[in-house]
Parts: structure tokens; sequence; C-alpha cells
């Protein structure tokens, strides 16, 4: 099982940590390479302290389909230690000067998007899929436009984050989530409609105006 950890410093200030945020879709995008096209689980963390074996792997226990708790604890120590061989092994290129190696490593644009969709109807097509590029969208309560917010490759943490950051909008969306693996998989989608607390009473209206039409 592959699990996307992203940690918040919760000292960090909130500028700062928008900005950062910001790059979560991307930085997803990276570390599954090739490997494939989702993670089974994603997680936020404030402190170091949360970041132990049995506190992560209680808080994605309700995500997977257990058979037996100790094997399964068996399997994830298998997997991590798997991961951070492969992890090694193609930091480095045998043979190559260490400069050379890390020209090849993919980096992260300073100042490019991360959105990968121009439009909201591409990206809730995309969350539509059993295995789209994003798992969650934001869109504006329009349902003629659609204009798309923003969203991501992380699951209902990922898009909580992004709605506390708007809490003067009022918006829509979806979001995408899998139960089981293998031929007990099963993708369940569920329409978010978002109303945050600093929203003007007219606002509120036409939000909630468009909510119908864009749940369609």
């Amino acid at each position: 099982k592959l699990m996307f950890l992203h940690v918040n410093g919760d000292e960090t200030p909130a500028m700062k940590r928008g900005q950062a945020n910001a790059y979560t879709g991307e930085a997803q995008r990276l570390l599954r390479a090739e490997s494939q096209d989702f993670f089974h689980a994603t997680l936020a963390v404030t402190r170091k302290e949360e970041v132990t074996e049995k506190q992560l792997l209680e808080r994605i226990d309700h995500c997977f389909v257990k058979d037996d708790i100790d094997y399964e604890l068996q399997l994830e120590r298998t997997d991590s230690k798997r991961l951070h061989e492969k992890g090694r092994r193609t930091s480095s290129f045998k043979g190559e000067p260490e400069g050379l190696a890390a020209q090849r490593l993919p980096t992260i644009p300073a100042h490019k998007s991360s959105k990968c969709f121009s439009t909201g109807r591409d990206a809730l097509n995309s969350v539509a899929e059993p295995y789209g590029r994003w798992n969650w969208v934001l869109v504006r309560p329009d349902p003629d436009s659609l204009e798309l917010v923003d969203g991501g490759c992380g699951s209902v943490d990922e898009m909580r984050e992004c709605l506390e950051r708007r809490q003067d909008e009022g918006l829509s969306g979806m979001v995408r989530l899998g139960f089981g693996s293998g031929r007990l998989r099963r993708t369940k989608h569920v329409f978010v409609h978002a109303i945050g607390e600093k929203v003007p009473i007219v606002s509120r209206g036409r939000a909630a105006a468009g909510r119908a039409g864009v749940g369609q």
C-alpha cells in the first residue's frame, strides 16, 4: 500500500503554508512516478511526534480491508522497506558523477500552477473516472461555467485544507473514495457543497441556488 504523508507544520506562517500547499498535487505526481496512478491513503500531520508507525497505522486503519492485523502490519513494514530500497537505487545512477545524477531528478517549478486541468468539466470528469488523475475537485457553483477553483490527488484531508483557506467563498465539488482492493475494490463519489463562514448573506443565497444545477 502507498500512503501520501503531508507535513503541515503548526508553527508555519499561514501565508507560507498556503504557498507550500499549492504544490501538493505536483509533489504527489512526482512521488508516484511510474509506480501507480493513486495513493491508497493520504494523511496530514502538524508535528513530528505524530509520525510514528503506531499512530499512522491507527489513522489509516479504516481505509483498508484486513484479514489479520499481524499480517497487515508485517506487510506494511515490508512495503516500506521495499520502497526505501527502491528510492535509494533510483536516487543515484551507478557509474555517473553525483552532479549528473542530480540533474536527472525531477524538480518542481517555482512559479507554475499545480493545476493540470484548464476547465472545471475536465477536472470533474477526471474525478469521475475510477483511476482519474485527481481524487477531488472544487468549482464555482455556476452550472453553466463550472469555473475550476482547485483540486488534487489527495483525499478528504487535502480538500478540507483547501476549503479552510477559502472561508469567504461558496463552492461545490466532488471527491472520489476507494474501498477495498483488487476484485473487491469499490469506488464511491461524494458531492460536496461548502459555504464559508465569511460568505455574505446574498452570496450564500446565490451559491445555494446553483447547488442543484452543479450536482446534476
